[in-house]
């Protein structure tokens, strides 16, 4: 990594005594990494910051990094940047009114994208606009504490390698599937009693320590809320800064994953029962199933859609009052609904079938595989219909219910 030395803020500080009024501080030595000082070869700092550079590479505008600001390495603030097609860079400006920024402290700008540092910059304080010469045309940049420092940069495609590790965190087991926030934070429950919220770059942002292990994914409301549960035999509400928001009594303990409706219910199968929360943590309902470990769906008119132990395949009104239910030929306890457009319903069963109910809960079809389907199907923009089976393969099913193409696996799906 080659260095040299970045745009400094000029603040009108008591250093300005120390170095004296006319004296022209020299540049410190300070680090920058991008494509022009041998770093990422398709990430590059622009002007003001730095002179400007002769990338090759081709732009790339889907990205939503950030601009992460440490003092001496410690947190201050991270800035979303925002895209300019036509210019071809993102942008973010740092206004330092009121920030208190320290003239001994040095402050970096670090560029993430998908959770990667793709380049940094360092930026230090100094006295005067006289401190430091602006390495793009010659003259001091002087900006004082209160004013605002453009920040511009460009990434380009294959600034993200496909498929590298970008990183890794080692919990006590983890077992769910991991959710995601509005924020970008990262939400995983743990076999050591704690829910997991980690920054896109993997970092720990903090973590809720549960009484028993947590195996249900958790799902993240439109306002943050984190909604979870524990073997504890507790539903819980979690605030986005990780504080006890309500706590609701199942009285036993919770594997799936809860559901949300467009008016705020919390739909969540545990024990016998399907159970319907309201926003506040108060019951608003429960229906009993023969055993309900899988995840409910919801439907865009509020039906709740959930498998169970005795083999039925249940569609619940919103006010907890039966729709029909469909019997298959075995316990459907893990798959989940995936729900078409037009109102079908696609579970899998251990019958070794997966299944295409109509929105009256008639068969629409049925496909055999060569064992239990315990998996939850995923449906494509073009309708077909993605499912393992415990026999090995995954299957891709035309809407129709016949096989469009399968894929053999090392192991149960």
């Amino acid at each position: 990594m080659s260095r040299r030395t970045l745009v400094a803020l000029a603040m009108l500080t008591a250093l300005a005594s120390c170095a004296g009024p006319d004296r022209v501080v020299d540049p410190p030595s300070l680090a920058i990494s991008d494509g022009a000082t041998g770093g990422n070869a398709h990430f590059y700092f622009l002007p003001p910051l730095v002179p400007r550079p002769s990338p090759t590479g081709v732009f790339d505008p889907t990205l939503e990094p950030i601009v992460r600001i440490t003092a001496n390495g410690s947190p201050l603030m991270d800035l979303p940047a925002t895209p300019s097609a036509a210019d071809e860079h993102y942008h973010v400006n740092w206004h330092t009114n009121g920030a208190g920024l320290n003239p001994r402290v040095t402050y970096r700008l670090t560029v993430l994208a998908e959770g990667v540092a793709l380049g940094f910059a360092d930026v230090i304080v100094l006295p005067n606009g006289k401190g430091l010469k602006n390495i793009n045309t010659g003259e001091y940049v002087g900006l004082a504490d209160g004013r605002t420092l453009p920040i511009k940069f460009r990434i380009e495609k294959g600034a993200i390698p496909e498929g590298a590790l970008l990183w890794s965190f080692v919990s006590g087991g983890t077992t769910s599937s991991p959710a995601r926030g509005p924020d970008g934070s990262i939400y995983a429950g743990s076999v050591d009693g704690r829910l997991y919220a980690l920054a896109p770059d993997g970092t720990v942002r903090w973590s809720y320590v549960f009484p028993s292990p947590v195996f249900a994914t958790p799902t993240i409301g439109a306002d943050g809320t984190i909604y979870t549960a524990s073997d504890d035999a507790y539903f819980y509400a979690l605030n986005p800064n990780g504080t006890l928001k309500w706590r609701f009594l199942l009285g036993t303990g919770v594997r799936s994953s809860p559901a949300l409706a467009a008016d705020g219910a919390i739909y969540v199968g545990a024990g016998r029962f399907l159970w319907a929360l309201n926003p506040d943590g108060t019951l608003r309902w429960r229906y009993a199933t023969g055993g309900n470990n899988a995840s409910p769906a919801v439907g865009a008119d509020g039906t709740v859609y959930a498998g169970a132990w005795d083999r039925y395949v249940y569609a619940i009104n919103p006010n907890g009052t039966l729709k029909w239910r469909h019997l298959t030929g075995g316990t459907v306890f893990l798959s989940s609904p995936a729900l078409g457009a037009d109102g079908a319903v696609y579970i899998g069963s251990e019958d070794w079938s997966v299944y295409a109910l109509n929105a009256d809960g008639t068969l629409r079809w049925r496909y055999f595989t060569n064992a239990g389907v315990f998996s939850s199907p995923a449906l494509g923009a073009d309708g077909t219909v993605y499912v393992g089976s415990a026999d090995g393969w995954l299957y891709a099913l035309r809407p129709d219910g016949t096989l469009r193409w399968r894929f053999q696996t090392g192991g149960e799906v």
